[in-house]
C-alpha cells in the first residue's frame, strides 16, 4: 500500500523535491492582473498538485499547471500550445474530441481511464471535464486506486 501511495504521489508531484534542472519553463498567457482575485486564482492553479489544464474545443492545451505537464509528458516541459492528441494521454483517452464537444454543450464529463505504468501495473484515473466558458474546458485528472 505504501509503495502504491508513494508511486501515485510521485506521479502527481506530491512530496517530491524539484528536479535539479529547475522548474518547467512556462508560456505566459497574460500579464499579471491588477485584480487580486485573478492573481490568487492563477497562483492556486499553478500550485495545485492535481493535474489541471485548460483546453480549447479542438483539444489544444491553452494553459496547464506543472502537475499536468509532468503527468502527460513524464518530465517538466512546456505543454501549452500542444494538442492533447499529440501527448501520451491520447492513447488512454480515445474519446477526447467527443468528450470536449459534450462538455461544451453543457454536459460535464467524468471518465475512468487506465494508464499502463509498467508491464505488470495499470493505474486507474478519473478524468473530468467542465466547461468554464463557451470556448474553454477545464480538464482534471485524479487517481482512483490509492
Amino acid at each position: 500500500f505504501i509503495y502504491e501511495l508513494k508511486t501515485v504521489m510521485d506521479m502527481i508531484g506530491i512530496g517530491k523535491k524539484r528536479q535539479q534542472g529547475g522548474p518547467a519553463r512556462r508560456v505566459v498567457i497574460e500579464q499579471k492582473s491588477e485584480n487580486r482575485r485573478d492573481e490568487l486564482a492563477r497562483t492556486a492553479f499553478d500550485s495545485c498538485r492535481l493535474p489541471l489544464a485548460l483546453l480549447t474545443p479542438t483539444g489544444q492545451i491553452v494553459v496547464a499547471n506543472p502537475a499536468f505537464a509532468k503527468f502527460v509528458m513524464g518530465v517538466n516541459v512546456e505543454v501549452e500550445g500542444l494538442p492533447v492528441r499529440s501527448t501520451p494521454l491520447a492513447s488512454a483517452w480515445s474519446t477526447c474530441e467527443s468528450d470536449l464537444t459534450r462538455t461544451l454543450a453543457g454536459n460535464p464529463v467524468r471518465r475512468v481511464i487506465e494508464i499502463d505504468v509498467s508491464s505488470k501495473e495499470t493505474r486507474r484515473l478519473l478524468l473530468w471535464l467542465d466547461a468554464v466558458s463557451k470556448d474553454h474546458v477545464l480538464l482534471g485528472v485524479q487517481p482512483l486506486d490509492i
